[in-house]
């Protein structure tokens, strides 16, 4: 622990001398699109951090944040995507199919392939939420048992951005717990720290994030959610789960988390 405190308060006087040479602007773009493979880290305090201190606007907490970030860093595994579950086309099948065949088969101990196995041995182990999510999203083979979007289902699109809000807020309405609440969070900061990240470093955040929101799915045993609020990709639907205050303001999410 005390290396560890030690290592990261270095980082901070390196990241410190950063922006006090190449400015604000520089230092995060260098932190968020190098590390976009690790957004998920530590429950995503490493972007919400950032993101707050992006607002906040002292050098001396940017330095920590960056700090914190890097330090705590840590890579989703590989894993191969062709050994993995079918392409879905919108998040809603994607979680579906989720639903339907990896819960389904923990519950009956059937599985229809090494991935899927991996990932329905994982959800059946014993331990809580976290510990559950923690070694779904640190295993391969459980990865690619997730369903991959479909290449035309383009994350950074403004109208799937919004499916992506409507899937995150469904998952904290389900089960309103600080897990679910980090996937809100996780993706405002994400949006808060776009205009930093390199076009294809932000797709492949947002690629992370929607692994470790599916995790987590998985880890609390596949709540049923209301998803039908529109196509991915065009925007459509109304009502408040598609509304992009609960990213522009975290505490709308928690004040309204069923409305």
């Amino acid at each position: 622990e005390g290396a560890a405190a030690d290592e990261e308060a270095r980082s901070r006087r390196e990241w410190a001398q950063v922006i006090a040479k190449e400015g604000r602007q520089a230092a995060v773009s260098r932190c968020v699109s190098s590390l976009a493979n690790g957004v998920h880290s530590r429950l995503h305090h490493g972007v919400i951090r950032l993101a707050y201190a992006v607002d906040l606007g002292l050098d001396l907490e940017l330095a920590a944040a960056l700090a914190a970030y890097t330090c705590n860093y840590k890579p989703l595994p590989e894993f191969d995507r062709a050994a993995g579950a079918p392409e879905a086309a919108s998040f809603a099948e994607a979680f579906r199919w989720m639903r339907e065949e990896l819960h389904t088969s923990s519950s009956s101990s059937s599985a229809s392939s090494a991935s899927s196995a991996a990932a329905t041995a994982a959800m059946a182990a014993k331990g809580g939420f976290g510990q559950k999510y923690s070694r779904l999203l640190g295993d391969g083979a459980v990865l690619a048992s997730i369903p991959q979007l479909k290449g035309d289902l383009d994350l950074a699109q403004e109208g799937t951005l919004q499916t992506f809000v409507a899937l995150v807020v469904a998952l904290y309405s389900a089960k309103p717990n600080i897990l679910t609440l980090h996937m809100v969070t996780g993706l405002h900061s994400l949006l808060v720290l776009q205009p930093y990240y390199t076009a294809a470093s932000f797709r492949q955040a947002l690629q992370v994030h929607y692994l470790s929101t599916a995790a987590l799915y998985l880890s609390i045993k596949t709540p049923d959610l209301d998803l039908d609020v529109g196509r991915e990709g065009e925007g459509e639907g109304d009502g408040p789960a598609t509304d992009f205050r609960y990213l522009e303001d975290p505490e709308y999410s928690l004040n309204n988390p069923s409305s």
